[in-house]
């Protein structure tokens, strides 16, 4: 009835406005006297300002109407991404060989959606501006209230702009000259030349083990035509001797030598910021009012799927640019040493670096100076080359799988020969090599310290755990030290341990599943007991809540087999549960117009542990709380906090938020909250008051 009756009231403002902008009737006489205010529209003479409220008045309507996106349910989320796959695999067939006909779509394409999203913000801006122009001419409280609601689809517009602009990413690393690597420069000219290309205007070395190119700098940038800026990490350079470096940045610069492959690059910096768009914009009401969020989804669906084929051809474009550079034989060996070392890096450099925050308070070493040295050490390839001979390409990353882009190159996959001399050592020179490796290893300790040290207390909480129950049987412990037994077993990866905790449990506790789901995986991966397997199938199908659980130790027990068609269904189930999670964590991260709130029921004691965190904060004048009805994981609950402003503050209301959250981590506050500020949300205050017994805090 309510609708109805608001419904009839707008109409009758539209059609009023509309008499009015139309000249039929004569509302203002600013607005009717002044001859500025109108133009002729054909036979129509139309007045401006009129027209802007009778915009507004739709906004308006539409903005109460309006509610976010619902949450997107596993089921949804499956078919979306089976859309993907199929679309790209359909995509792929159809335009094989045919790499202009799929740049000119996906171009299109591209065009499109800059129309769309350009079109939004030209009227959201148009409109604010309007009513701002209108108060000026009627100097009222109506065109002054008018002005400030004109800042609504300005601030829109801008946030827009911003979210649609952003997300190029920037660069990293320290910017080289060529006094500083001069070797090095002259291999870029001589790549250059024979490329036929723009020039290497930026080089930058990181601490990563990768090599990219980008043209995201300045103005020209966020259309892919900036400066070319190469960066090239160090590690990767420690890894290739100089003829493969030399293979991966013709590969890198076959992405901006040849104008389709930098319409490619172009294509793939916005797709990605397409992909940032809809997250900056979820809580935006005009998001949805303007049905922004429709479109979005309607044309991501086929907007990724063919910028995503397009980008992965481009892999194989650049792969047979920097054949040409270099030769099919060095662009293969250089991918296969890539592949190959930082898989071994991975597993027995870094593994053992970071296995030493168990036993150091500090972060200790120096990584990047060993690096040199470890890459020249033998290594065992068999093992790891097999599997990527096997390896398909997926729908995960644009690059297709080794195989493929060796297949592609009409070579073979062989084991990297021993490395003598690296490219670090060739282009940089010891001495330089050797200073920017102590400059990244300053740089990585101080990013690392903070999680160097939350692993290490962890681990020391663990191990004093141990200690202090390390004469004592299970049977003799009580419940909360059993609890206390697994938790810090796990933390140590001490399996057995975790086994005769459960089992003791379980004694006492016959119907506890997580302690029998844990039991059943051990026995499985510990004793190889495959009845385990079949016992566990049984107990997810009565609790489902187990399914993580179930299918990490049947991947581990599988994948150990090399039973790898098998261990595909437990990817599969784990796959699903993920789906679930994601679907979880979206209901929880938003407030809908359609969630339920119940009252919150947590503990006194916790309600006063909150409050005092929250009183830490001057800018916040008041705060409620309550349950919401959940429909995903409903075994985890979540408590919403809506939190009232003190109008004399003027600190960032994110950064306040942020805070708190820390603040929670690091008391280890078990309940899973979301904070939102009153005001912001639409009707939030109301809603938690319903509830009863929601307030619990005023300063």
């Amino acid at each position: 009835m309510a609708k109805t009756l608001l419904t009839a009231l707008f109409l009758f403002i539209w059609l009023l406005l509309a008499a009015a902008a139309l000249g039929r009737i004569e509302l203002f006489p600013q607005l009717t006297q002044n001859p500025e205010l109108w133009f002729q529209l054909g036979p129509l003479r139309i007045n401006m300002m009129y027209s802007f409220w009778f915009l507004l008045a739709v906004l308006f309507y539409f903005w109460i109407n309006t509610s976010p996106a619902y949450v997107v349910s596993p089921q949804e989320r499956w078919r979306n991404d089976e859309y993907f796959r199929q679309k790209v695999r359909d995509l792929e067939i159809d335009y094989k060989n045919k790499s202009g006909e799929l740049r000119t779509r996906t171009v299109l394409l591209a065009l499109l959606g800059y129309g769309v999203v350009w079109g939004s913000i030209a009227l959201m801006a148009t409109i604010g501006v309007g009513l701002g122009i209108t108060a000026a001419a009627l100097l009222t409280k109506i065109g002054n209230a008018a002005a400030v609601v004109g800042l609504i689809p300005i601030g829109f517009a801008l946030k827009l702009s911003k979210a649609l602009l952003g997300g190029r990413g920037g660069d990293s690393g320290m910017r080289l000259s060529a006094s500083d690597a001069p070797t090095l420069f002259a291999l870029l000219e001589k790549i250059r030349k024979k490329g036929k290309g723009p020039p290497f205007e930026r080089v930058f070395i990181n601490m990563e083990m990768n090599a990219s190119v980008s043209r995201h700098t300045g103005l020209r940038g966020f259309f892919g035509f900036g400066p070319v800026t190469l960066t090239l990490g160090l590690p990767l350079m420690q890894a290739l001797t100089g003829g493969q470096l030399a293979a991966v940045i013709g590969h890198e610069y076959g992405h901006v030598a040849a104008k389709d492959n930098a319409l490619g690059q172009w294509i793939y910096r916005i797709r990605n910021g397409w992909l940032y768009l809809d997250e900056s914009m979820k809580t935006e009401y005009l998001w949805y009012v303007l049905r922004l969020n429709r479109f979005y989804h309607w044309f991501m669906g086929i907007f990724n799927a063919y910028s995503f084929t397009l980008s992965r051809q481009c892999e194989y474009e650049a792969d047979a640019f920097a054949a040409k550079i270099s030769g099919a034989k060095q662009i293969a060996a250089a991918l296969t040493a890539m592949e190959t070392r930082s898989e071994h890096m991975r597993k027995n450099f870094w593994d053992d670096i970071w296995k030493k925050s168990e036993l150091l308070p500090e972060p200790a070493g120096t990584p990047y100076q060993r690096l040199g040295g470890f890459f020249k050490l033998p290594q065992e390839d068999k093992i790891n080359l097999a599997e990527l001979k096997k390896a398909a390409t997926n729908y995960d990353s644009t690059h297709p799988a080794l195989a493929d882009r060796v297949a592609a190159l009409h070579e073979s996959i062989h084991a990297p020969e021993p490395l003598t001399l690296s490219a670090a050592a060739k282009f940089l020179g010891e001495r330089f090599e050797v200073q920017l490796a102590a400059l990244f290893d300053r740089a990585w300790r101080e990013h690392n310290r903070a999680a160097w040290k939350a692993r290490y207390k962890e681990y020391q909480s663990a191990l004093a755990t141990l200690d202090a129950l390390k004469n004592r049987k299970p049977s003799g412990m009580a419940r909360d030290e059993l609890s206390q037994l697994i938790a810090a077993a796990q933390v140590l990866q001490d399996d057995k341990r975790i086994l005769s905790a459960c089992q003791e449990i379980l004694k006492r506790e016959p119907d506890n599943t997580g302690a029998k789901a844990y039991m059943l995986g051990l026995r499985l991966v510990l004793d190889n007991d495959e009845s385990a397997l079949l016992k566990l199938d049984d107990l997810v199908r009565v609790h489902p809540e187990h399914m993580p659980t179930a299918c990490r130790f049947a991947l581990r027990y599988l994948n150990g087999q090399e039973r790898k068609e098998e261990a595909k269904v437990y990817q599969f189930r784990l796959d699903e549960w993920g789906y679930q999670n994601r679907a979880a964590e979206e209901e929880r991260r938003m407030i809908y117009d359609s969630d339920v709130f119940l009252p919150h029921n947590v503990t006194p004691e916790y309600v006063r542990k909150l409050a005092a965190i929250l009183k830490k904060h001057p800018e916040i004048g008041s705060a409620w709380m309550a349950r919401k009805q959940v429909h995903y994981l409903k075994e985890n609950p979540v408590f919403v906090v809506g939190l009232t402003p003190n109008i004399w503050s003027l600190k960032n209301r994110k950064t306040t938020i942020r805070q708190i959250k820390r603040a929670l981590e690091l008391v280890h506050f078990p309940p899973y909250f979301q904070f939102f500020w009153i005001g912001e949300v639409k009707g939030l205050e109301l809603r938690l008051k319903k509830t009863g017994s929601a307030a619990i805090y005023k300063r």
